[in-house]
């Protein structure tokens, strides 16, 4: 279909720069009831509270599941004389935030499970290594938060790898996997890259990286920007366009975002896959309409004259922001059903 578009003088009023404080999406269930005197009505409440049970016995039975799966992987006890602590832990969706109180949500934003954290003490005054197993909800899912942050280096680890100033991090099957030397000196680095190479020989291989990176164009994409998620908050933090969340993003919505760049000019460029058409052309709906405001309400997110667009075919709908002209804007919108 031919692209629609409007030009903007500045990023329009959606993607405007939300807060980045942290944020919830985990949802808890109570179960009880209250002391009645009608028969019906406490027949009611022994089926409710049955219920309650069978919920709870289900709860306890699929996170003893995930623990019974992480306690399959033999980690070794010691590696190159950094020896493993007795002391090991488990946190599942519930408990992780009295780890990693501030960035749970991006774990659980992936669907997190579980997650298996042990230390390995360092010899003769070298620093402790913490290791971190993250089952998350799907293959693409641990590629997903693997490319929540992508600075540094890749060493050749599991299905992709970054080392960067004492933290190696990778992906491997529905894993994502984190290693930080508390202490920066080579016999470290060289310990935490083995001790990576070890788990992640361990670790199941299969899953691949989600197929709708494929929907983003080559040219002049810069590969290190790719992210793909399902939350809207994730995609505030790398691309602060949409804090009431008009594009409707949740868990069953498929997200990769990309930096492009020709010559001297950038832009980003969304495509989002949404489970059915219906919801895609609502969003497309609200997105033409926010385009189509005075671009005094869209408030001056850039300096310079900028033009953002949207382009949508079936439930799959593309949103470029910022290009540098309108030729290049239906470029990068045509290039996603190409």
């Amino acid at each position: 279909m031919t692209p629609e578009f409007e030009i903007a003088t500045a990023v329009p009023s959606f993607l405007l720069s939300p807060s980045r404080g942290a944020f919830s999406i985990m949802g808890l269930t109570q179960y009880g009831g209250g002391a009645v005197q009608q028969p019906a009505v406490i027949w009611g409440s022994l089926v409710a509270i049955l219920i309650g049970a069978i919920g709870v016995a289900f709860w306890f039975f699929n996170r003893q599941q995930v623990h019974e799966a992480a306690a399959q992987i033999r980690l070794p006890s010691s590696v190159m004389g950094w020896q493993r602590a007795a002391d090991g832990q488990h946190y599942d969706p519930e408990t992780i935030f009295s780890y990693i109180d501030g960035h749970a949500e991006v774990y659980l934003a992936y669907g997190m499970k579980g997650c298996d954290a042990e230390r390995y003490t360092g010899p003769g005054g070298e620093p402790d290594l913490i290791l971190d197993i993250f089952e998350m909800a799907s293959s693409a899912d641990a590629f997903g938060v693997f490319t929540h942050d992508t600075e540094g280096e890749g060493v050749g680890i599991g299905r992709d790898s970054r080392y960067r100033y004492g933290w190696l991090s990778f992906w491997q099957g529905s894993n994502f996997v984190s290693i930080v030397a508390e202490g920066e000196t080579e016999r470290a680095e060289q310990a935490t890259l083995e001790l990576g190479r070890q788990v992640a020989a361990l670790l199941p291989t299969e899953g691949v990286a989600p197929s709708i990176l494929g929907a983003l164009p080559g040219a002049g994409l810069e590969t290190r920007t790719v992210r793909y998620l399902h939350h809207p908050q994730i995609l505030n933090t790398h691309l602060p366009i949409d804090p009431e969340n008009l594009l409707d993003l949740g868990m069953d919505t498929e997200v990769v975002l990309g930096t492009y760049r020709r010559d001297s000019e950038g832009a980003y460029l969304l495509v989002v896959d949404y489970p059915d058409e219906n919801r895609a052309v609502e969003v497309e709906n609200r997105v033409l309409e926010q385009l189509a405001r005075p671009s005094a309400e869209r408030g001056a997110a850039q300096p310079r004259e900028a033009f953002s667009g949207c382009q949508r075919e079936g439930n799959r709908l593309a949103v470029a922001v910022g290009t540098g002209s309108e030729e290049w804007l239906g470029t990068l919108l045509q290039g996603v059903f190409d």
